[in-house]
């Protein structure tokens, strides 16, 4: 079972480590398909911040 809340939730550190909360040992490419997948990485990469450091 899955909760899904209605409050975004960001935590004050790199996108990167964001898209990877609660998940260890993931790849850059990994990261990036799920930047993808949800559709985020057009917005992502108008951002000064970089994915992938």
């Amino acid at each position: 079972m899955g909760i899904v809340t209605q409050e975004v939730i960001l935590f004050n550190d790199t996108i990167k480590n964001n898209i990877a909360y609660a998940q260890k040992n993931v790849s850059d490419e990994a990261i990036h398909e799920a930047a993808e997948a949800a559709n985020a990485l057009e917005f992502i990469e108008k951002t000064p911040m970089v994915l992938i450091h």
